[in-house]
């Protein structure tokens, strides 16, 4: 698929724990926000739930049918419910490691074929620095908010674009309760959905403008 172009070059996205405020305010995102996850490249449609699920795809509950199979991506949920428990129960390395490996969410090549690393919530935050968010909207305006309203420089990125990542990880290493659970779900997943929604509105305008999106590629896994 086409690419956004990057406004500035990328550099290691080195983690700047002191420039992310450990009082950052944190709206917790609804559990369906972590499901709204597509691994289809056309907009994520549903239909209603006395409707028979179709062919491929996903009954998420809540009247939520999906027409694509997104079940091995809404199971991210399920590594935020163990961390949540573990963190209550005060695991937090065992919290750690399911943050970082992932555990319930696999990921398949384009072939349908398991792939032997699994989705991990920490690297929806940490791939921001390899310029998977770059120019989209939701991003951009994090990075000029972190940015004091300075605009979106080069130094933004070495400093900011892991800031979800830098967050949770604080928290975890800290031992702040639920925060780090709780946090990778309103800043992590929600980044990450609303970059799928939006590669899913341009997958769709392509197709009908006729571009066969086999053929010019996507963006692997979203």
């Amino acid at each position: 698929m086409t690419r956004r172009k990057t406004a500035f070059p990328r550099g290691g996205g080195s983690r700047v724990s002191s420039a992310i405020p450990s009082t950052m305010p944190l709206v917790l995102a609804t559990p369906l926000l972590l499901l709204l996850l597509s691994a289809s490249t056309t907009m994520l449609s549903v239909v209603h739930a006395q409707d028979s699920v179709p062919a491929g795809g996903t009954d998420l509950g809540g009247g939520i049918v999906t027409t694509t199979n997104v079940e091995h991506f809404a199971k991210i949920s399920l590594d935020v419910a163990e961390m949540t428990t573990l963190t209550q129960s005060n695991s937090f390395n065992d919290a750690f490691n399911i943050y970082l490996a992932g555990k319930n969410s696999i990921k398949y090549d384009r072939n349908g074929n398991a792939l032997p690393d699994k989705r991990t919530l920490s690297s929806m935050s940490t791939s921001a620095a390899d310029g998977r968010y770059d120019g989209e909207i939701p991003f951009v305006y994090q990075m000029y908010g972190l940015a004091g309203g300075d605009g979106h420089t080069y130094e933004t990125y070495e400093s900011f674009a892991a800031y979800a990542d830098t967050f949770v990880q604080d928290a975890l290493k800290e031992q702040k309760g639920t925060l780090g659970p709780d946090a990778a779900i309103a800043l992590n997943v929600w980044m990450y959905a609303a970059h799928v929604l939006t590669v899913a509105v341009e997958d769709c305008a392509l197709e009908s403008s006729g571009v066969n999106l086999d053929i010019i590629g996507r963006d692997e896994d979203l």
